[in-house]
């Protein structure tokens, strides 16, 4: 695949953003003359061998884990059945390991925290495994279940904490925290009225809380060491419960304030017309939460499809979005719908980075420790990443 790059500056004499896009049309969005800029360039990407992603993670400045299955397999009414694959990537040489850590099902979920990778899978595999990234080995596999669940549709969800060895699963209607040298002393969290949690889990940075994503329309937050939730909603206003809104992914921002990808089952109809203005608010799919009066802020930022993920840098000011949008033109093969990456100034709201890719929807996107790097991968298995150039 050609590489390409987008350039982004403001230009102090007359306010206008430059795009710059190799091989397919440019798609620009204005910039206000005071807005901070952000200037990217794509650095590199892999296809993977043979596989399909579900959710990734970075290791460290220029490694990431990536999991799913195996590309081209027939999806079945029961995804779950299918093959887990997985990889470790040096994102330097360009390189791929493969990586299952022994999973026997389709693997769902996973984080890093520490030396460690933490893995999950679904009922047909309730076991969390967790791999030393020292040793090369597996250090512990875990039931997550004390019985065997009755819930067919559960795909366990892991976090790991920042400051402890502790790892958050989320199973069914509940959060399992425990560590991993220390298995049968388990804390577990109940859900909002036992409602099944869907993924998104997220534990802040000082470890004080944690979050997760449930069927319905809801975030459940839990105060470490407390039992129950607090509940909040990402429906848009005026909007009814059964219009099935959802989100996506969750991370924690400055200020205890919680930011969520949000998306809709009835979203299907996209707009004849592509401009950002023709495309209704509710549909471009980040909201922050304030913590404090559990109060939701619809930022009015997304994409124009569907937003499926998003990520903050360290410094909680540049927001990064993935998902999917309406392209310029049709692609060859007649396709409207393509991938997408944004940045946003979070506290303007302010876009400064836009770039789409033909290739998959983005389902994943983060920065690296530093916040000089973001990477991003696609479902059908591209990672990228952009050095951040100057902010």
């Amino acid at each position: 695949m050609t590489r390409s790059y987008y350039a982004v500056s403001t230009a102090a004499s007359i306010g206008i953003l430059v795009v710059a896009l190799a091989w397919q049309p440019a798609i620009s969005a204005p910039v206000p003359k005071e807005s901070p800029t952000l200037r990217l360039k794509l650095t590199g990407e892999i296809k993977l061998k043979d596989q399909t992603i579900d959710e990734a993670a970075v290791i460290d400045e220029t490694s990431v884990v990536v999991v799913g299955t195996v590309r081209d397999s027939e999806e079945s009414p029961e995804p779950d059945t299918l093959d887990p694959q997985g990889a470790i990537l040096d994102l330097t040489k360009k390189t791929q390991q493969p990586f299952t850590n022994g999973h026997t099902r389709r693997i769902w979920s996973v984080s890093v925290s520490g030396a460690r990778i933490a893995t999950t899978s679904s009922h047909l595999d309730p076991v969390l495994r967790v791999w030393d990234l020292k040793t090369k080995k597996s250090f512990a596999e875990i039931d997550i279940e004390t019985e065997k669940s009755n819930n067919n549709s559960v795909r366990y969800h892991v976090a790991g904490f920042h400051k402890s060895n502790r790892i958050a699963v989320s199973a069914g209607n509940r959060v399992i925290v425990l560590d991993p040298a220390k298995p049968d002393d388990r804390v577990e969290h109940s859900a909002i009225d036992s409602s099944v949690l869907s993924g998104g889990l997220v534990v802040s940075p000082d470890d004080s809380r944690i979050a997760s994503t449930t069927l319905g329309g809801l975030i459940a937050v839990w105060k470490v060491g407390t039992d129950q939730p607090t509940a909040l909603s990402v429906i848009p206003e005026k909007l009814q419960a059964n219009d099935h809104w959802f989100a996506r992914t969750l991370v924690f921002g400055p200020k205890e304030t919680l930011v969520a990808s949000r998306t809709g089952d009835n979203l299907s109809e996209i707009p004849e017309a592509s401009l950002e203005k023709d495309v209704s608010a509710a549909r471009r799919g980040v909201v922050q939460f304030d913590l404090g009066n559990q109060k939701m802020l619809p930022l009015k930022i997304g994409h124009t499809d569907r937003t499926l993920a998003c990520a903050l840098d360290p410094t909680g000011t540049w927001l990064a979005t993935g998902g999917a949008s309406r392209s310029d033109k049709p692609l060859g093969n007649g396709d409207l719908i393509v991938g997408e990456l944004r940045v946003y100034h979070l506290p303007t709201a302010t876009i400064v980075y836009k770039v789409q890719m033909g290739d998959g929807s983005l389902c994943w996107i983060a920065f690296t420790p530093s916040g000089k790097r973001i990477v991003s991968a696609t479902t059908d298995g591209v990672v990228r990443w952009w050095d951040v150039e100057g902010k």
